[in-house]
């Protein structure tokens, strides 16, 4: 049980981590290319961009 505990949150601060680099580089840098990341996430991800 400790073990599955410990792996999701290492998961979870992960996935944190990486939005919180992700938010902090869109908001400094260009829109375009932001967006551009995120297509190429959810394309790889296999789900379709939320509008």
């Amino acid at each position: 049980m400790n073990k599955l505990v410990e792996q999701m949150s290492a998961h979870a601060l992960s996935a944190w981590d990486t939005e919180n680099h992700f938010r902090a580089m869109a908001a400094t840098g260009d829109v375009q290319k932001a967006l551009a990341v995120l297509d190429r996430l959810d394309a790889l991800d296999g789900e379709p961009a939320s509008d």
